[in-house]
């Protein structure tokens, strides 16, 4: 009877050792096992099934190594998904600030105005209207303008390839007065146009923000504009067959924006204005 029992827990698997809560069962073995013992060859086997199995506890923490990779990739995953979710939200961020801070197109009159003029001045064989300043010393130009209209003015050079055909401060743009320098490079043509910000120039009673820029097509005619101190300032360039557009003109407004005191970041975004 003892031996029976003995090689019943022999056989048991772990679990059903782990399990093995049977009082009557543990009273008969302590019984057998105190009055009877096995031979020597099979108590040396039991022995030997014994020490083989004694490993198998640090076998938990074996499969608790295993668990540990999965436990690994759940806390990857998690990491990938908190990562993705800041990408997500910075692109989203960056996306509404663009269209937040996008400027709007120049008033479909403001830009009308500036083409009609810049036309009508071009088209004259000379416009030296500002009288008794050299052509190079744009300086004096700039301090000569602006002491007659009252508001910042921009005269600078266009650049190289580019002559300079006159300046005036009697140019209309639309109702207000403005600062307007000619340039001509073969047929082509450029002007720019120092305008104040006012309820004439932006009559829907939505001046624009301080730095804020703008880019259009106005009748073949690319425009490149800005804010400044209260002013804007208007790059106008045209040429027969739309030659010379806003790629051929964004240099030119670029430079002489920073030149004015502007930032220079190359990258902000512009709306293009197409009114044909």
């Amino acid at each position: 009877m003892g031996k029976f029992y003995l090689l019943t827990l022999v056989v048991m698997t772990e679990r059903e050792f782990s399990d093995f809560d049977d009082p009557r069962l543990k009273a008969a073995l302590r019984r057998a096992v105190g009055v009877e013992r096995a031979p020597l060859r099979l108590r040396a086997r039991v022995e030997e099934i014994l020490a083989a199995q004694a490993p198998q506890r640090p076998a938990l923490r074996i499969g608790q190594r295993r668990r540990y990779p999965l436990m690994g990739l759940a806390a990857a995953a998690m990491i990938l998904l908190c990562l993705s979710l800041a990408a997500w939200r910075f692109e989203t961020d960056r996306k509404a600030s663009v269209v937040a801070e996008a400027p709007s197109a120049l008033p479909e009159a403001f830009a009308q105005a500036l083409v009609a003029t810049h036309d009508y001045c071009c088209a004259q064989p000379d416009h030296h209207v500002l009288k008794g300043v050299p052509d190079d010393d744009f300086r004096l130009m700039t301090q000569k303008l602006r002491e007659q209209l009252g508001f910042p003015v921009l005269a600078a050079t266009a650049g190289d390839g580019w002559k300079f055909y006159g300046a005036s401060g009697r140019c209309m743009v639309g109702p207000a007065r403005s600062a307007h320098l000619v340039f001509k490079q073969g047929d082509q043509s450029l002007s720019i146009f120092s305008v104040a910000v006012s309820s004439e120039t932006w009559p829907d009673g939505h001046p624009p923000a301080e730095g804020e820029r703008f880019s259009n097509m106005q009748a073949g005619h690319a425009i490149v504009s800005w804010v400044h101190e209260g002013s804007v300032f208007s790059v106008v360039g045209h040429a027969p067959g739309g030659s010379l557009d806003l790629q051929g003109i964004s240099p030119i407004a670029e430079r002489l924006r920073v030149a004015l005191g502007g930032d220079s970041d190359g990258g902000a975004r512009e709306t293009v204005a197409q009114a044909e």
